[in-house]
């Protein structure tokens, strides 16, 4: 039990090991924004790394996070999904980072 157990975490973190934080940073900032140009000028990145990190992170995930337009981004009901816990995993990240500091 306790091997089946080690080996779905082990194939769960190395999934979880191809999406870096800041794609999710990317993603969550740019849904609050509404553009991507915008949340790049917020985040003080380019918007091509910014545009690069959130397809790079919808390839990985094999989700459509975002509808785009002329008039910005607006998130997938898929992405609305996928943002909500992304929300949750950054700001779980930055309550560790603020507790390790203590």
């Amino acid at each position: 039990m306790a091997d089946e157990q080690d080996h779905r975490y082990l194939s769960l973190r190395d999934q979880s090991a191809t999406i870096p934080l800041q794609h999710l940073r990317y993603a969550v900032v740019s849904a609050e924004y509404g553009s991507f140009r915008r949340a790049a000028e917020a985040l003080l990145t380019q918007q091509s790394t910014l545009s690069r990190g959130i397809r790079e992170l919808e390839e990985s995930i094999g989700v459509i996070v975002f509808e785009r337009s002329s008039g910005g981004v607006c998130a997938t009901s898929a992405g609305r999904d996928f943002l909500r816990t992304a929300r949750s995993i950054l700001e779980q990240m930055d309550a560790l980072v603020t507790y390790s500091q203590v």
